[in-house]
């Protein structure tokens, strides 16, 4: 539709509409006149070619002496780009996240104090303790590391983690009902551009059945 040619009005406007958004859009509208506040919401519009876009408008009401609506001064977005976007960083996330779900093993993130950034759900079945008590406790995973296991931990994992060496090495621990349990681990230590470690990223998988 040529600029010359389109007249804004309600009507107009409603005509591009997908008659499925009708509703939220008049209703938006509607809210923003009686309450006197800023028109601002999203919906789609449908060309005479048939594409569809994704919009953004945003409008100021305008009243008469009598305080009856005259018009919306305001603009609207072609947003449908970023949208787009949008919804494709979260296929990924969803996918991302469905993956580590469905992985046996636990996947964990540690900034460099090795405190949990984040970890995997499989945490609760291998260990017995939730993602929140790993991510609330930043030790935890050192906590529940058998007794025997924390002296060579702590003397040769720990330090060669923070200089950035990779480690690939069993522990066992104490899960949340008292079993033990052999663990192995792949860690790898993330760099910034000083060398400096800023991230720890692993794995942890169950190898009580070989032992």
């Amino acid at each position: 539709v040529s600029r010359m040619s389109f007249v804004p009005s309600r009507l107009n406007v409603m005509h591009f509409v997908p008659k499925a958004e009708h509703t939220h859009l008049l209703t938006a509208i509607e809210e923003a006149s009686q309450k006197h506040r800023i028109l601002s919401v999203e919906h789609t519009i449908v060309r005479p070619d048939g594409t569809r876009r994704t919009v953004y408008e945003i409008g100021e009401p305008e009243y008469d002496a009598q305080g009856k609506l005259i018009r919306f001064h305001g603009s609207v977005q072609d947003i449908t780009d970023r949208k787009r976007s949008e919804q494709e960083v979260l296929k990924a996330k969803n996918l991302l996240q469905s993956t580590l779900e469905n992985i046996p093993e636990i996947i964990f993130s540690a900034d460099s104090s090795l405190n949990m950034l984040y970890v995997s759900p499989q945490c609760s079945e291998l260990t017995g303790y939730s993602e929140e008590e790993f991510i609330s406790q930043g030790d935890l995973l050192f906590k529940i590391a058998h007794p025997k296991d924390r002296k060579y931990i702590e003397q040769r994992i720990l330090p060669a983690i923070r200089r950035g060496e990779r480690q690939h090495y069993e522990m066992r621990i104490i899960t949340k009902d008292e079993q033990c349990k052999w663990l192995m681990f792949r860690v790898s230590p993330r760099k910034d551009d000083t060398g400096e470690v800023y991230r720890i990223d692993g794995s942890a998988s169950d190898m009580t059945s070989y032992k």
